[in-house]
């Protein structure tokens, strides 16, 4: 997967990045030349499944959309482990034992309505810091 540009069309609009841990789950939200408006961590919640993940990552994304008064316009989510990105599918989980094929990233668009990317969470922030 290579980098794609995004083009914000509103000054207001903002995007989520999701970062997915072991034992923290982050969420922040960016302006399209990278600046942090705002970052919610809570534990992540992986040892009660991927369910109990996916309902984790909602939250935070309703948390920071009401806190805006209005949705982000996309999201990135950095996993650990081997991911499919072009379906968003979970391989090799790492440490999130039960992340296997369970399809966190389709479910997150259904339920957001957005577009969302996902991919290795070290690779991730390679591209970040090349960019």
């Amino acid at each position: 997967m290579s980098p794609r540009e995004l083009v914000l069309e509103r000054a207001q609009d903002y995007v989520l990045g999701f970062d997915v841990g072991g034992t923290r789950l982050k969420a922040g939200a960016v302006t399209e030349r990278g600046k942090l408006l705002g970052e919610m961590i809570i534990p992540t919640g992986a040892q009660e499944g991927p369910e109990a993940l996916l309902k984790a990552l909602l939250a935070l994304a309703g948390a920071i959309e009401r806190k805006f008064g209005f949705p982000a316009v996309a999201a990135g989510v950095g996993l650990p482990g081997a991911i499919q990105p072009d379906r968003g599918i979970v391989l090799l989980p790492g440490r999130l034992k039960g992340l296997e094929n369970f399809p966190l990233i389709p479910r997150m668009r259904r339920a957001l309505r957005i577009p969302i990317i996902a991919d290795n969470d070290a690779r991730l922030a390679m591209i970040a810091e090349k960019e």
